[in-house]
């Protein structure tokens, strides 16, 4: 998983400017704490690579727990959604979305 670091943040950083957060610089630190946190807890918190080529070219994130103000079932939060926008063709980014 480290070794898919960089190019996440890559990836990530190019997903970046096209969110509405766009005018709020990307924050290293802070994507190494999220990344270091999902390495740390495997159990609660998902992140998938989409590779075609030896790029990554598609991410998801998201965190499974309970709801605040319930004893129910834990649920999953989707965090994120990335596919790479430049190297791949809109049928390519479709796949990777849709897996």
């Amino acid at each position: 998983m480290e070794a898919d670091r960089e190019g996440l943040r890559a990836l990530l950083r190019q997903h970046h400017v096209n969110t509405v957060f766009r005018t709020q610089a990307f924050a290293d630190w802070k994507f190494d704490a999220q990344f270091d946190h999902l390495v740390q807890h495997p159990k609660n918190t998902l992140g998938l690579v989409a590779e075609h080529r030896g790029m990554i070219v598609g991410a998801a994130w998201a965190v499974c727990d309970h709801y605040m103000l319930s004893d129910g079932p834990p649920f999953v939060q989707v965090q994120l959604i990335a596919v790479e926008q430049e190297a791949i063709n809109a049928l390519g980014r479709a796949k990777t979305f849709l897996g």
